[in-house]
């Protein structure tokens, strides 16, 4: 695995969207969610 992978630790995700902000909104509330 090189360093620009991601890790189980640090999982990288990919937003695919036409609507960016709709996207950032929803990429930022999944991000929250797995914040216990």
């Amino acid at each position: 695995m090189t360093r620009w992978e991601d890790a189980p630790e640090a999982p990288w995700y990919v937003v695919e969207s036409d609507d960016k902000r709709r996207a950032r909104i929803n990429m930022i509330a999944h991000l929250l969610s797995t914040v216990p």
